[in-house]
């Protein structure tokens, strides 16, 4: 089945690896920043989170795992500036649940992050 998407005005795709473009003129431009399959939460969470706006919101889509990764998460979300608001489960086809973990963010992440290059995978936060 092919979906045809009118609606969706004022967008640009943009190539280029995160830890190179957060530290350029996209860093906190955006209000909302959706962050999928970039690995595990805390990298995701890393990789996405300078791009977010103050008072912007990060989603990052996550499997039935999140929990645990989420515990895993708190000091990448304190250390990058985020706060964690709430999450929304969903599916995609039945039987097959996700959930969204909405972040906010409140404070500037720090110019280190992101790291360079492969650093986040090697070593989360």
């Amino acid at each position: 089945m092919f979906c045809k998407f009118n609606a969706i005005t004022n967008v640009h795709v943009v190539v280029g690896r995160a830890e190179t473009l957060a530290h350029t003129e996209r860093r906190e431009a955006y209000d909302l920043v959706f962050a999928r399959a970039l690995g595990k939460l805390p990298v995701a969470l890393e990789l996405a989170a300078a791009f977010v706006a103050a008072g912007g919101m990060l989603i990052v889509p996550h499997g039935t795992s999140w929990q645990k990764e989420f515990q895993r998460s708190e000091k990448a979300i304190k250390a990058l500036g985020l706060s964690f608001k709430d999450k929304l489960g969903y599916s995609l086809a039945p039987g097959i649940q996700f959930t969204a973990l909405w972040f906010e963010k409140t404070q500037q992440t720090p110019e280190k992050y992101p790291r360079a290059v492969g650093i986040p995978a090697k070593r989360p936060l």
